[in-house]
């Protein structure tokens, strides 16, 4: 077969416009990923109330890991394969690594609350979901080093980036991107989990104007817990 007939396989996102494509969809994706995450943690604290010490801290350490994730994801946007790839792998394990955590830890809140709040269905579900995700990152881990370093123990004509079949460590890079887009897969899958339990709570944000202009100092309102003042009598 021609050289030029060879199938050529490129990173996803690299280049303009795609990339900035790429970036925008990581972006959007990952403030509604922080929302999810910020309801959940809200949800599990209101029905917790304090009451289980290990579930409230279990659900604080979730949400420091989830946002850590969300970091990893915004650096991936930011820094494309193509780019600076040192930045890239940084932000992509860390978001893998970091996002396996929020949903086993989260998986764990569940099983606390079983039975009282729900099912041991929902509880299953979510730890396959976590098994699938932490194989997937496994197999990532494994074959994406020993793939990369031998495609790059070659001599190529082309750019780096465009790999051809046939070539050196190349069937080992397409299963770890098959591996890397599972896990993204499976784990956003996840989030969908929460869909049953956010149907059934009603999330208010509350606007309470301590003033009606700019320049009034802002007066503190009362409530039953402060003393009324002589003169608000």
């Amino acid at each position: 077969m021609n050289k030029e007939n060879t199938n050529i396989v490129s990173e996803a996102g690299t280049d303009p416009p795609q990339s900035g494509i790429f970036s925008i969809c990581l972006f959007c994706s990952g403030n509604l990923g922080l929302i999810t995450m910020v309801v959940r943690y809200m949800y599990v604290n209101e029905l917790n109330k304090g009451r289980h010490k290990k579930i409230q801290v279990i659900n604080q350490i979730s949400l420091f890991c989830g946002f850590t994730a969300i970091g990893g994801m915004m650096v991936v946007a930011v820094y494309p394969m193509s780019t600076v790839s040192l930045a890239h792998d940084v932000g992509a394990y860390t978001l893998f690594i970091l996002g396996l955590t929020y949903a086993s830890l989260q998986t764990l809140v569940t099983y606390y609350l079983y039975p009282s709040y729900n099912g041991l269905t929902i509880c299953r579900f979510r730890l396959t979901i976590v098994l699938l995700c932490l194989i997937s990152l496994v197999t990532m881990a494994i074959i994406y080093p020993v793939s990369h370093a031998e495609f790059k123990s070659g001599n190529y004509n082309h750019p780096r980036r465009l790999k051809q079949l046939g070539e050196r460590g190349f069937r080992g890079l397409v299963a770890s991107s098959t591996a890397e887009w599972t896990l993204a897969l499976i784990f956003i899958t996840f989030f969908f989990t929460y869909i049953r339990e956010f149907q059934a709570i009603l999330f208010q944000v509350k606007i309470c104007p301590l003033g009606y202009h700019i320049d009034e100092v802002a007066i503190k309102q009362a409530n039953e817990r402060q003393p009324l003042l002589n003169e608000q009598v």
